[in-house]
């Protein structure tokens, strides 16, 4: 069994064994795990980011959700705020960018955690080559209104990414 799969089929066996799974949030998600559906916001994280869509990528966030950005020096809280980081975040985003989700817990009918591994390139300027970068992330899932949400997300990347200009404090 692969790596994923086992994630999978642990993260299934806590769910139902603990009672923990929550309510499906509509039909369609009627036929897939918690866990499953949790995945898929991290993948549309990546594709919102792909696609330099900031309002996309902070309607993935719960209401007063948080997130821990490299080169920030301080949490940035609520969508608006977190909207207007990723609004300047994916002028810089990564390039052939992947997420690899690697551990996920269910710590309770509206709770989840999901950790996982990234990379892709930082495309160079004047000239210069991509780098390379890899990290990781932590993420932190809500099940709010019906619907699996961000509370909080944090990632990293080796080698850290630039400062972007302007992102040391979150916009009040």
């Amino acid at each position: 069994m692969g790596k994923m799969a086992k994630l999978y089929a642990t993260a299934a066996a806590v769910a139902l064994v603990g009672g923990l799974a929550s309510p499906p949030a509509n039909a369609e998600e009627g036929t897939k795990l918690p866990t499953e559906v949790f995945h898929e916001i991290i993948q549309k994280f990546s594709d919102a980011e792909d696609k330099g869509d900031a309002k996309a990528l902070a309607s993935l966030f719960a209401e007063g959700a948080i997130l821990l950005a490299p080169g920030v020096d301080s949490p940035i809280q609520g969508e608006e705020n977190i909207r207007r980081f990723f609004v300047e975040h994916i002028k810089n985003k990564l390039e052939n960018h992947k997420i690899e989700p690697t551990a996920l817990m269910v710590v309770g009918p509206k709770t989840m955690v999901d950790a996982g591994v990234l990379s892709g390139d930082i495309p160079g300027q004047n000239g210069a080559p991509a780098m390379h970068v890899t990290g990781s992330y932590l993420a932190v899932g809500v099940l709010s209104g019906g619907q699996w949400k961000l509370w909080a997300l944090s990632w990293f990347r080796n080698p850290p990414a630039p400062a972007l200009a302007g992102s040391s404090t979150p916009n009040k």
